[in-house]
């Protein structure tokens, strides 16, 4: 199964945001895909809970990250691409400059320009 066919599945749940999780993946069709990628492919059930709107915490503990991995996670890990699998055929460039760290995990000062 593709991303976008799990997106597109995940996207035709009505009501999705009042429903727990076991309901998001029954009504999504998506808990047997869900069942073997959890065995074998740790992305594919990633994207799933993803497209299924979990919120990150809920998606490492049930992938199996353990809880010494979500204490300190890379802030610079994150996804190039739309968190909701829509295809955007806009394509642009973040530039940054004299980047500053003001402390470890805090936010960063700078300079961005948006280069299309």
């Amino acid at each position: 199964m593709t991303k976008e066919e799990i997106y597109e599945k995940a996207n035709s749940v009505v009501g999705i945001d009042g429903m727990t999780g076991n309901e998001r993946l029954w009504e999504s069709g998506l808990m047997d895909e869900f069942d073997k990628a959890k065995k074998s492919d740790k992305y594919k059930a990633r994207t799933i809970l993803q497209a299924l709107k979990f919120d990150e915490l809920s998606i490492g503990r049930i992938v199996g990250f353990s809880m010494d991995s979500l204490k300190y996670p890379n802030a610079w890990d994150f996804p190039n691409e739309n968190s909701n699998g829509q295809e955007n055929d806009n394509r642009a460039m973040l530039e940054y400059s004299n980047l500053n760290e003001v402390g470890m995990g805090a936010p960063l000062s700078g300079k961005m320009q948006n280069q299309t």
